[in-house]
């Protein structure tokens, strides 16, 4: 009733409230719980302190004949000549999936009607099979992972796209492999499975993470901890990190089942030899030394988002091999964090000897972290380049101090670029509780400016406002204009 009582709320119009769509999911949800903690409680022989198998036993025969009668059904419709080709490709404790070859969605509707009545009619009251909805293009993983784009009524003009259990809807996963895969989803989907759109889909985001143009926030992952473990020679990556920061900060609390956000992190060249655990930082630490730490994108690509490409992509039907994709693709130069640091390592005095806006090599002279070769100083782009080079900086001030505004409202603190300049403020002034220096033309000195708060979109785009600040500054300085 909750379900019906949704729909038609859509079919309503778009002025209805979302709260309204919050609410009904919320009851339908209840009562989903309600019903299964019964039947759970029912077979609980161990620890259930009122157990009654048999009810369990009569719940699972009933769903189990109702579902083999459904299957038997609909396959013998499709081996006669009305729908033929219909057969049953995927049954589970109450859902059936049955692929329609070669049918329109109007059609596969009408013979999802017909069967839901036949199998309602001869079936005891108050068993009830219903039409639930309709994929055009659709993706079955594994046992309760799927994903496809759904129409819920014939009516309906432009498909939705639905997952169940796969990455794209599971907290264990960054945000990053949520993103690319739905969206490598929906481009496999919508060009009805060419594999050239795919790939090239596929490419152009690994160049983006490759080229770290992507936030901070596409690559923290949240792991749950426990208060205490058995072998400690084993924790997880969200322990080991937990652990460090109890043992930085007496004061830090660890919570049984409490979630810790954090990203991984590259220890240089030798990183492939380094212990995944070991690479762990919060994201409030990688932003304040973003010059140092580096986000491991190799790692991210290979061992985390390309395994879950795979595994939708491989299947028969696919036959994607999105590894073979990757090694076959360009890669881009590593990103250069322009962020005030001291240089510790020798990395840190090799400067960039690429142009940054021909893209050619040169020879450099210091360790800057911007080069210009000679023909792009000297051409009749010049004035062209210097215009677009002071265009990027004012904007990204003018960025800078609209995100400032919008932390001032909701954290009460004066943030603009009186109180907040960075030319004077050396790195080690860089830490959560120092936020002094001031400047006549600065930026924002930290990313988070007296805000921890990683869930808020403002503190990342407050961090890429930043960073392109710093980076039209510098190539400003090479082009002698400032």
């Amino acid at each position: 009733m909750l379900k019906r009582a949704k729909k038609k709320y859509k079919e309503c119009g778009k002025n209805v409230p979302s709260g309204i769509y919050r609410q009904l999911e919320a009851r339908q949800l209840a009562l989903k719980y309600v019903a299964n903690v019964t039947y759970g409680y029912t077979s609980a022989t161990f620890s259930g302190r009122c157990c009654c198998p048999p009810v369990a036993d009569a719940i699972v025969g009933l769903a189990r004949a109702t579902l083999t009668n459904a299957i038997n059904t609909a396959n013998k419709w499709g081996q006669e000549e009305t729908w033929k080709g219909a057969k049953v490709v995927y049954g589970d404790t109450d859902s059936l999936f049955i692929e329609m070859a070669g049918r329109s969605v109007k059609e596969a509707f009408e013979f999802g009607r017909k069967l839901c009545d036949h199998i309602n009619h001869h079936s005891p009251e108050p068993v009830n099979l219903k039409l639930e909805k309709v994929y055009d293009g659709s993706m079955l993983q594994t046992k309760k992972r799927y994903c496809g784009m759904m129409y819920e009524s014939p009516t309906q003009m432009t498909p939705e796209f639905e997952a169940k259990g796969i990455e794209t809807v599971r907290k264990d996963q960054c945000k990053l492999v949520q993103a690319v895969l739905k969206g490598a989803l929906l481009t496999f989907f919508k060009t009805k499975g060419k594999k050239a759109a795919l790939r090239r889909y596929l490419e152009r985001q690994w160049m983006r993470i490759l080229r770290g143009q992507l936030p901070l926030k596409y690559f923290i992952f949240t792991g749950r901890v426990r208060s205490m473990y058995k072998d400690q020679s084993k924790l997880p990556v969200a322990a080991v990190l937990a652990k460090r920061l109890q043992q930085e900060d007496p004061g830090f609390a660890i919570h049984n089942r409490e979630r810790i956000p954090y990203v991984l992190v590259t220890k240089g060249g030798g990183a492939e030899k380094y212990l995944v655990r070991d690479c762990s930082k919060t994201p409030i630490e990688v932003m304040e030394s973003w010059g140092t730490n580096k986000i491991h994108y190799h790692h991210y690509v290979r061992r985390i988002l390309n395994p879950a490409l795979s595994r939708c992509f491989s299947l028969p039907g696919c036959d994607v091999d999105v590894d073979r994709w990757f090694d076959e693709c360009s890669k881009p130069q590593p990103k250069i964090h322009f962020w005030p640091h001291s240089r510790t390592t020798v990395v840190d005095f090799f400067g960039c000897d690429v142009c940054s806006f021909c893209g050619k090599r040169g020879k450099v002279e210091d360790y800057s972290q911007v080069f210009i070769c000679a023909d792009c100083l000297a051409g009749d782009g010049r004035i062209r380049r210097s215009l677009f080079c002071f265009e990027k900086y004012n904007n990204a001030i003018k960025r800078g101090n609209e995100l400032g505004q919008v932390c001032s409202s909701c954290n009460g603190c004066i943030e603009n670029y009186s109180n907040f300049g960075v030319d004077k403020v050396a790195s080690k002034d860089f830490n959560r509780n120092n936020f002094g220096g001031h400047s006549a033309r600065g930026g924002i000195i930290t990313p988070m400016a007296r805000c921890v708060n990683i869930d808020c979109d403002v503190l990342y785009a407050r961090h890429m406002a930043r960073e392109a600040e710093l980076e039209a500054k510098e190539l400003l300085k090479q082009l002698k204009l400032m």
